[in-house]
């Protein structure tokens, strides 16, 4: 595959895009800020370009089509009254409070982007985030005859995300460009941290708790981002504990308001809430004693005993993140939900002229623009990928004529590998999905056999295999891309997929 100048010399990527560390938006030059906002136009408006509109003159011109315009439209001009009703006193938008018109609206949105402090700045992204979620919080997409109540109950919320996400993407992305140190989530803009933080962390956490049902816990962690911005790092301490507290109150008694974090965490374990085995209990242990060392000495709900400073603050937002990680790690896998999803978003976004073609994925079939996009996908989520692989010229020449049998073989070494290296619970009932290659039901029922046989006898594994079609399990569809761009690696010494996914790799090696 033709390959970048830049991918065949690292220092010259360095080069034209180097690291710029993590800056506050006060640091940024007026150049800077312009070239920011020409990657942003789309969402916002083409600063220079007029056009004639019938009895008022002219206007800002706008991008999209007539509907997408309008939505863009209001959205401006809803975030600046916003911010006038809000913030009387300081009026940020003079033009606007003179002339309540969209073009007055423009002039102040562009202004305070321009020449405004972080903080209003920051503040107006917020209102304009809240304007796009705002647009469906109260409508559904259309039902399907043969979908589920859960199912549409779980699209209808991604639907409600779906603008809000493709902006967040790709602000996200220019704010990274300039290290800009705020990431942008579904809960709001919290900092910048490392990026497989971010993204094996913060992103999937905050997506989880994105439900209503975890109000309380969002309150308290927008609090606590607040107030770590603002450099307030006793109240982000607390609000990060009592963040932890909800949630655990909620999890184990359905609404938040009584229980403290370590008699809650023992009734979760004993109610199969959350993860109870030996290695899973000293963690909780551990953390909980941080928390509440940091909440004595440093919070805001006691005398403060030692004064925080910003690596404090961070810690514990980071420590309250992987703390929530651990405890819905059994859901998210047990769901499957965010793997479903990023393979029904990639699949919603094929044209129709592809869709009459075929309901299900195949990473063989699909264009670059499809591949690269699921990979991307899937590389934000919190999964772990343990690939072996091997040449099948190098496997024994019986053995490779009786494909079943070395199918069963390999999938028993990777179960196998997967047990030793303590990646899923052991002492817990383990539900694998296969992907159906015949439709023999002796050699399925064989398949199946022969792995809890093996997994009981080597690891006392209580497994429930269920063989099903792509169709059947998206899941299914996102595991092709991942093992067709393994294949690319190794048959055509093609890395460029493979890199996609790479940091996901928990463990790749050859059989033989």
């Amino acid at each position: 595959m033709f390959k970048l100048w830049s991918d065949t010399k690292p220092e010259v990527k360095k080069e034209l895009k180097p690291d710029l560390g993590l800056r506050g938006w006060n640091e940024l030059d007026d150049d800077e800020k312009l070239t920011m906002w020409q990657h942003l136009d789309w969402y916002f408006f083409d600063k220079d370009k007029r056009r004639e509109q019938y009895k008022s003159g002219e206007s800002y011109r706008f991008f999209g089509g007539y509907g997408e315009e309008q939505l863009k439209e209001e959205r401006i001009y809803r975030t600046i009254m916003t911010i006038n009703e809000m913030y009387k006193a300081k009026n940020y938008a003079p033009t606007f409070l003179e002339n309540t018109s969209l073009n007055s609206a423009c002039q102040d949105f562009l202004s305070i982007f321009m020449k405004q402090e972080e903080n209003i700045v920051m503040e107006m992204f917020s209102i304009y985030c809240k304007a796009i979620l705002l647009e469906r919080a109260d409508k559904e997409p259309y039902k399907n005859e043969k979908e589920t109540a859960k199912d549409f109950t779980t699209r209808t919320k991604e639907w409600r995300f779906e603008e809000f996400d493709k902006f967040t993407e790709r602000l996200n992305e220019v704010f990274g460009d300039f290290g800009i140190n705020f990431v942008l989530t579904r809960q709001g803009f919290i900092p910048r941290q490392e990026k497989h933080i971010t993204q094996n962390i913060f992103e999937p956490v905050l997506e989880f708790l994105a439900d209503k049902k975890w109000e309380k816990v969002n309150e308290h962690f927008s609090e606590a981002f607040n107030k770590h911005t603002h450099k307030d790092y006793s109240a982000s301490i607390t609000h990060t504990v009592s963040a932890i507290q909800a949630f655990l109150q909620i999890l184990v008694n359905g609404n938040a308001g009584k229980g403290n974090i370590s008699e809650l965490i023992k009734q979760a374990q004993t109610k199969n809430l959350i993860p109870n085995d030996s290695f899973s209990i000293q963690i909780f242990k551990n953390i909980e004693s941080v928390f509440a060392r940091e909440r004595q000495s440093k919070g805001m709900a006691h005398p403060m005993i030692e004064k925080p400073d910003e690596l404090n603050s961070r810690l514990m937002l980071n420590l309250g993140m992987v703390f929530l990680q651990h405890c819905i790690q059994k859901e998210m896998v047990e769901d499957k939900k965010a793997v479903q999803k990023a393979v029904k978003a990639v699949h919603r976004g094929l044209k129709k002229k592809f869709l009459r073609y075929s309901a299900v994925l195949h990473a063989y079939h699909e264009n670059q623009i499809t591949k690269k996009r699921l990979l991307e996908k899937i590389s934000k989520l919190d999964i772990k990928i343990m690939t072996i692989y091997l040449n099948k010229s190098k496997v024994y020449t019986n053995l490779r004529s009786e494909k079943n049998v070395l199918y069963n073989y390999v999938t028993n070494i990777l179960l196998d590998r997967i047990c030793t290296k303590k990646i899923i619970p052991i002492d817990e009932k383990i539900q694998l999905i296969v992907e159906r290659k015949d439709t023999n039901k002796f050699l399925n029922l064989n398949f199946s056999n022969y792995l809890k046989k093996q997994s009981l006898a080597n690891h006392k594994l209580n497994i429930e295999i269920k063989i099903r079609t792509s169709y059947q399990e998206k899941c299914l569809q996102a595991t092709d891309f991942i093992s067709w761009s393994i294949f690319r690696k190794y048959e055509s010494n093609d890395e460029y997929y493979y890199n996609l996914i790479k940091e996901k790799i928990f463990e790749e090696n050859s059989l033989f």
